[in-house]
């Protein structure tokens, strides 16, 4: 790959990961877990804007 290609590459995957980010902000609920404990319970819970 050259230097065009792969930074090409590089924007069309942060671009898609906004996209997903942006789509799935819709059908969030209003609060959401953001931060988990060692043993996978949600210890910690904010607004959906915290997904950006």
């Amino acid at each position: 790959m050259d230097g065009i290609s792969s930074r090409k590459l590089t924007w069309g995957i942060c671009i898609v990961g906004i996209a997903i980010a942006i789509i799935s902000f819709f059908f969030l609920p209003e609060i959401i877990p953001v931060h988990f404990a060692g043993n996978g319970a949600a210890d910690d819970f904010g607004n959906k804007m915290e997904i950006f």
